[in-house]
């Protein structure tokens, strides 16, 4: 018998036991129909047979047998779903600890510095070094400058301070006190013998002194030694080097008395002009003649006066004069330091009418000098 038959007899077998209506366990289709072949999946997909005509050993037969038929062909794709929508972007993490500080650089080399003088407004270049009143500074412009174009001081970022002024020196001591004024007298070289007033003005030892007291002279009363009776006006100068430049030729003296005539001689040929030999050195000075007696006393009265301070520069030879006024006759002078470190180079007459002083500052700051003069205001009797 064909399955086909088979199928139509277990339909006729369903339709008679009537479907649904609870057909009992003998009419129900078993599982050996399934295994022989008497009945099939497809008799149940058509509408053949009902599962609840089917014996439970039947029914996993046949969906075991529905579900074993071969693979099927893959369908077409789908259409593409939408897109996704983006994600947030996620949290910024926490700042991590700070690393630790790493160790100082070496300063770099300052370069070579250009002296530049005291300072003036105007433009700088670095590491020029200029001086105010106050300190010295180095041109170092803080970056993005490169130049330094204002005033110097302890603050500026621009300028870098090399040496700060230092504190003021301690006060010197005080100087003399000066004389009052009065009518000074020109008694010549200092003597043992006369009676001086107050007032007279000699010569001892090659320095200008004035008597502050009337007293009698005598060998204990020369100026050098006695303080307390003369004060000195201008002290002696050191002896200066010998000039190497001829001084100005002096005036010429009166002619001298003509002398008897000599028997003339025969004349004899010119010679040839020799060469000027070179200037000698300067002799030694001779010794001092003995006093002579001391001359009237005539009506000649002196008159003190002592110039401004002249500037005398540090490692220089600086020159001063002093005039006597109304072409008065100078009659002496001098000079006085106002350092240990300055040396008179040269005190001598400047003319007839006023003295000359050249003074040498062998210190280490500049300093003055002051020239004194003595003029004559009377006339000398006979």
């Amino acid at each position: 018998m064909r399955r086909r038959d088979l199928a139509l007899l277990g339909t006729a077998a369903f339709v008679a036991v009537g479907v649904g209506s609870g057909a009992t366990a003998a009419s129900l289709i078993t599982g050996a129909s399934v295994k022989d072949g008497t009945l099939t999946g497809k008799d149940i997909k058509d509408g053949s047979v009902g599962p609840v005509d089917l014996t439970r050993s039947a029914r996993k037969l046949l969906i075991g047998t529905a579900s074993g038929g071969g693979q099927g062909t893959r369908g077409p794709a789908g259409p593409q779903g939408p897109a996704g929508r983006d994600g947030f972007d996620g949290l910024t993490g926490p700042k991590g600890a700070q690393g630790p500080k790493g160790d100082k650089g070496d300063r770099g080399d300052i370069g070579n510095m250009v002296w530049q003088g005291t300072w003036a407004a105007g433009t700088y270049q670095p590491n020029d070094v200029v001086h105010t009143s106050t300190a010295t500074y180095r041109c170092g412009p803080e970056p993005p400058a490169t130049t330094c174009t204002g005033t110097p001081s302890a603050s500026s970022t621009e300028w870098d301070v090399v040496a700060a002024q230092g504190p003021p020196g301690p006060a010197g001591p005080p100087g003399r006190d000066g004389l009052d004024a009065q009518t000074l007298r020109w008694k010549g070289p200092w003597s043992p013998i006369p009676f001086y007033n107050a007032g007279d003005v000699v010569i001892d030892q090659g320095s200008t002194w004035v008597a502050k007291q009337s007293h009698a002279s005598g060998s204990g009363s020369q100026p050098a030694q006695t303080p307390a009776i003369w004060d000195m006006l201008a002290s002696k100068g050191d002896k200066g080097d010998p000039s190497t430049v001829p001084g100005p030729t002096g005036p010429q003296g009166p002619a001298g008395p003509q002398g008897p005539a000599g028997p003339q001689g025969l004349q004899g040929a010119k010679g040839d002009t020799g060469a000027q030999g070179p200037i000698g050195l300067t002799g030694p000075k001779g010794d001092t003649g003995a006093q002579g007696p001391p001359g009237p006393e005539g009506t000649l009265s002196l008159q003190y006066s002592n110039s401004a301070a002249v500037a005398n520069v540090t490692g220089q030879v600086n020159e001063g004069s002093v005039t006597c006024l109304n072409g008065r006759l100078a009659v002496g002078g001098g000079a006085t330091p106002s350092t240990n470190s300055q040396v008179i180079v040269l005190s001598a007459p400047n003319g007839t009418t006023g003295w000359l002083v050249r003074m040498r500052n062998d210190g280490g700051a500049d300093a003055t000098f002051t020239v004194h003069v003595v003029c004559a205001v009377g006339t000398v009797a006979p």
